[in-house]
């Protein structure tokens, strides 16, 4: 999976490439602009997260070909730097906020709310930038 500055993500088969392999998530909506971190949940594989420059996620259901649900993880509007999922657990998802004023990690649980994380760490001084 790949994340453009156009605000698309890319899904490539590699077994189907170069005549074909190439998708998208979603056959209309995809996030409005550019793409600063893409990650595959670790235990429901046709499940993908993107984050964006507008401190949006969303998560992609690549079987349904839509968007599963999206996460307003920062409301400053700067951009979410990366995310994770964790490995045990698969609606478990960290985000990442590059944001200088409140440089934490939030951890959401998918399955309680999708507008509140379920806990924030705090530690860096500035944005955080990866995981």
């Amino acid at each position: 999976a790949t994340g453009g500055s156009d605000g698309k993500v890319l899904i490539f088969h590699l077994d189907q490439l170069p005549d074909g392999g190439v998708m998208t998530p979603c056959e209309t909506n995809q996030q409005k602009t550019q793409i600063t971190a893409v990650a595959w949940n670790t235990q429901v594989g046709h499940i993908v997260a993107s984050a964006a420059a507008d401190g949006t996620v969303a998560v992609w259901d690549l079987n349904g070909r839509k968007a599963w649900c999206e996460l307003r993880a920062e409301t400053s509007g700067l951009a979410v730097a990366d995310l994770a999922w964790n490995p045990t657990q698969g609606l478990h998802l960290l985000t990442a906020s590059a944001d200088d004023r409140n440089p934490v990690i939030k951890l959401w649980d998918l399955r309680a709310s999708t507008s509140m994380p379920l806990t924030t760490l705090p530690g860096h001084q500035q944005g955080v930038l990866s995981m």
